[in-house]
């Protein structure tokens, strides 16, 4: 290329059609060209790399220094490419002509596209950046012959490439130009601090939810003080509806941070689905957050979306290989900033993601968002109810709600206090109970009905405190009996208590009800873990064997298993059940014709039913082997 060629660097195509794409390539060119970027260009045999702000721009611009009169070989890179070899996904060599001789330019919106060795190989690299407003004014004349005005820097900042290209056209007047080039920018803005989520002191939150958002918060306000920042990236876990979405706006809004939201979906729907474009709406992300003035909160939602590569089948691994990887240069290089960003990925299928995701430096910190406990329940419905029940009545609907999300737990409430209003009156107890238990027929209720009660009456033959009883046939559980946790330390009394407890429910069906159904399973199911634990995990039954160390055929050296020991102590505590039942079977029918009526229930209240309980309590040690099932054992 001659001295006097590159001085003018005229390129007959720009001349010829003065089209705004190659108008804008050529003044950006132009403006990056300094006197050291020129000798560079004019040497033979150099490896020149042009870093432009898009993919769209490194076209435009690879287009028109191909143009050029005596032109290098000019290779745009605006994906990665796959070379065939087991290396893997990389993209191919475009540094081949150097070996005749030749100069080559590479152009790229970003450094990741090239290969290392390439990368090791260049002799410079020459930054492009997005044109300025002189130079749009500069295009529009030469498009439309006319001086555009009212075109300011402040409205060139928010524009893309491909929004410039798009708003100058031949055939517009000046004026027009300008037009287009506002409106598009006024599209491009979105003000990330305008955030609708509530702040975290408003909000119910699990305990591990709370742990992370007070965390975050300290290193969120250190970060914005700080010159080099290093928060850790946080993947967010848990079912649909569990607020974590919610969550990350709030904590970006109680922080005083920006907010940018996307997701894997929002990809696809934005561009053209494919790999390119799907690369493109993502960079378009990231770049977002890096560029962001003030600290910003960017969450990826859905996340699972991308897949983990080690379970793809070879044809989905070809196309998705490529996003996976960009995906995680972007978050690197966000961390390399050191700004104050905090990046935070959302799935409901934490388990389902490439590992290379969730490594240190990634995202590395798991928060888990549980179904929320009783405790946390009766919180979040305190605040979404706004004092309109008394805390027992509060306390009644946590217990009713057991395995509802805080999502459900909102809408119920909403659904309540929206019907009170509607109807003018106050929200009702009842009312809120019935939207949770529906409305069974009392016979459909009768089997639930009598297997809770036996539950109860049992749990106060032998003691025990009942906090509530409940049936909820077609709620969103089927029903239970709460008894208060016993504060002494868990001996072999206390497992057989417990025992018995869990058995009653089967015992009162099969004697007073219809034989022993599915929640009787569940209850045996629950009972065969209580007692191996008592005797494989705390030693409370002779042996101070374990799960790991005994030999389950042979449990105390004389030829028992397990099996049989189990089932001989199942069959013990069953009968005292059933005895318990018997005895007191007027009481479990007064109590499940209660259920029927009521629904749910408080301690208190199941005993007021009841009554005194005249009868003595029954002993469990009595009729037990005097020392548990082995010869010289301890009753603990």
């Amino acid at each position: 290329m001659s001295k006097s060629k590159l001085s003018k660097l005229g390129n007959p195509a720009v001349d010829d059609l003065p089209a705004s794409s190659a108008l804008l390539a050529e003044a950006m060119v132009r403006s990056a060209l300094t006197p050291g970027a020129r000798r560079l260009l004019k040497a033979r045999a150099k490896a020149i790399l042009f870093l432009t702000p898009s993919p769209s721009a490194s076209l435009a611009i690879e287009n028109y220094l191909d143009g050029l009169p005596d032109a290098p070989r000019v290779q745009a890179i605006t994906e990665l490419r796959k070379r065939s070899s087991a290396s893997g996904w990389t993209n191919s060599n475009h540094l081949a002509p150097l070996l005749m001789g030749q100069s080559v330019v590479l152009v790229t919106h970003d450094k990741a596209m090239i290969l290392d060795d390439e990368l090791a190989a260049l002799d410079g690299a020459i930054l492009v950046a997005m044109p300025r407003a002189h130079h749009l004014r500069g295009v529009i004349k030469r498009v439309t012959g006319e001086n555009a005005t009212g075109l300011g820097q402040h409205v060139v900042d928010k524009l893309e490439f491909t929004d410039i290209v798009n708003a100058i056209r031949p055939g517009q007047k000046a004026s027009a130009c300008v037009a287009n080039l506002k409106r598009a920018a006024k599209a491009r803005t979105r003000d990330p601090s305008i955030n609708p989520a509530p702040l975290l002191s408003s909000m119910a939150l699990t305990e591990e939810v709370k742990s992370w958002t007070d965390d975050m918060l300290v290193a969120m306000k250190s970060a914005q003080s700080s010159h080099a920042c290093d928060l850790p990236f946080s993947l967010l876990g848990g079912a649909p509806g569990t607020g974590k979405t919610t969550i990350a706006a709030s904590l970006a809004k109680s922080a005083g941070w920006d907010f940018l939201e996307t997701s894997v979906g929002k990809w696809f729907e934005t561009s053209d689905g494919n790999l390119g474009g799907v690369s493109q709406a993502s960079g378009a992300f990231f770049t977002e957050l890096a560029k962001s003035k003030r600290p910003v909160v960017g969450l990826i939602d859905e996340i699972d979306a991308i897949p983990n590569r080690a379970s793809l089948a070879p044809r989905d691994l070809q196309w998705w290989t490529p996003v996976v990887t960009l995906v995680l240069l972007h978050i690197d290089k966000l961390k390399k900033l050191g700004k104050p960003i905090l990046l935070v990925g959302a799935s409901n299928f934490p388990e389902r993601l490439d590992g290379a995701l969730v490594r240190p430096g990634r995202l590395e910190r798991r928060v888990q968002f549980n179904l929320p406990n009783q405790s946390e329940r009766y919180a979040m419905l305190k605040r979404f109810l706004a004092g309109t029940m008394s805390d027992s009545e509060v306390s009644i609907i946590a217990d009713l709600t057991a395995g509802a999300t805080p999502a459900r737990l909102k809408g119920l409430a909403k659904a309540a206090l929206d019907s009170a209003t509607n109807e003018g009156r106050v929200v009702q107890f009842s009312n809120l109970r019935e939207l949770i238990v529906g409305n069974d027929k009392p016979e459909d209720l009768r089997g639930v009905a009598i297997h809770e009660a036996g539950h109860a009456v049992v749990a106060l033959e032998l003691g025990f405190e009942i906090e509530t009883a409940s049936i909820l046939k077609s709620a969103i559980i089927d029903g239970h009996v709460k008894i208060k946790p016993d504060k002494t330390p868990l001996n072999r009394l206390g497992v057989e208590r417990l025992a018995v407890v869990m058995l009653a429910g089967r015992a009162a069906d099969v004697s007073l009800g219809n034989g022993a159904d599915a929640g009787a399973a569940a209850d045996l199911d629950s009972v065969n873990r209580l007692l191996l634990d008592g005797l494989l995990g705390f030693g409370l039954f002779g042996t101070l064997q374990t799960r790991h160390t005994i030999d389950i055929k042979d449990i105390d050296g004389s030829g028992q298993n397990l099996s049989r020991w189990v089932g001989s102590m199942l069959q013990r505590l069953e009968r005292r059940a059933e005895e318990i039942i018997e005895m007191r079977q007027k009481d479990v029918r007064k109590l499940a014709d209660a259920l029927i009526d009521e629904r749910v229930m408080d301690g208190d209240r199941v005993r007021a039913i009841l009554g005194p309980n005249e009868t003595p309590q029954l002993s469990l040690v009595s009729n037990a082997p005097k020392d548990g099932p082995f010869e010289g054992g301890t009753n603990g």
